[in-house]
């Protein structure tokens, strides 16, 4: 039974782990999906603006084309974004068990949570090793299983080993047998020993004794190279942590400089100063670095699960 039980466990952890990542993965794209609409508005505006300067004579129809290319490649990105995210709405519904139509109501559509998980929560790569190693649903049927072969030895010892046995009963007839079967209950105690001695067994015992101390070798081998396995995945998934929660401070940077750089073009280019590249260039540089955030920010909360499932949590 408590076999069984942490197969279970681990089974739920794989399911939590898909969960969560189908989650995050709508989350994403439904806040990419914002994100694309927002560009292609831009660039709808800014593709109005350069018309009237190309009527007005102060751009050329040049410029104009390449706004009307950057507007068709929004567009096309939108859809793409669209389709992706009813897919993933999609997976997230038939991975839960409801139909793939199902009207999800997501809470983290308004905003990413942002979590700094290095100070929430957090163990050394050492802390984590150490903590798994007791959690894993793994290491426990492991020793389980170990357990249960160390039992099989001593039963197959046993039953090629010599037997006592203490026997004792009490019989009644009636009528009675003593007394010239006098019509009466009467009884008698009766009390013995059976002892039971293999005395060739054509080496059947040993074999199969034999048989079990080698599954139990092999089940400490197995929870040995097991232990070994998720020491490297819970390190990794440490490292991989950690690399996200840096990745996210980045984009945050760029983000703030390509906001900057944004409203420079802009201004430069109502006053003639930056051309009409320049300010698409601009325009791209900050598309780029919103859905890097995005993408950070997503990232910590799948590799956080990813973590935690390292750690058996």
């Amino acid at each position: 039974t408590q076999l069984a039980g942490e197969k279970v466990r681990q089974a739920e952890q794989e399911l939590i782990y898909d969960v969560d990542k189908a989650y995050w993965q709508v989350v994403s794209l439904h806040h990419k999906h914002q994100l694309a609409v927002e560009y292609r508005d831009l660039l709808r505006r800014l593709n109005a603006d350069v018309e009237k300067m190309v009527q007005e004579g102060v751009a050329t129809k040049a410029n104009a084309l390449a706004v009307a290319v950057e507007l068709n490649k929004a567009d096309i990105t939108l859809l793409r974004v669209e389709d992706g995210e009813t897919l993933s709405r999609m997976l997230l519904a038939q991975i839960c068990g409801l139909p793939l139509n199902s009207a999800l109501e997501l809470k983290d559509l308004e905003s990413v949570p942002e979590i700094n998980y290095a100070t929430k929560d957090h163990h050394s790569a050492d802390e984590a090793v150490a903590m798994a190693l007791t959690q894993r649903p793994e290491l426990k049927q492991l020793a389980l299983g170990q357990k249960i072969y160390e039992e099989k030895v001593k039963i197959d010892r046993a039953a090629f080993l010599p037997t006592l046995a203490l026997t004792g009963g009490y019989g009644m007839t009636y009528p009675s047998a003593f007394n010239g079967f006098e019509k009466k209950f009467k009884g008698t105690w009766s009390v013995g020993l059976l002892l039971k001695v293999p005395l060739w067994e054509w080496g059947e015992g040993k074999h199969k004794v034999r048989a079990a101390k080698a599954d139990v070798a092999m089940t400490a081998l197995k929870a040995q190279e097991a232990q070994e396995k998720i020491t490297l995945q819970v390190t990794q998934s440490h490292l991989v942590l950690n690399e996200a929660q840096k990745k996210l401070s980045l984009s945050r940077r760029n983000l703030s400089k390509a906001e900057e750089n944004l409203r420079m073009a802009r201004v430069g280019f109502k006053e003639g100063v930056v051309t009409t590249s320049d300010l698409l260039a601009a325009q791209t540089a900050w598309l780029a670095a919103q859905s890097d955030k995005i993408d950070a920010q997503i990232d910590i909360m799948i590799t956080r699960a990813i973590y935690e499932k390292a750690l058996g949590r």
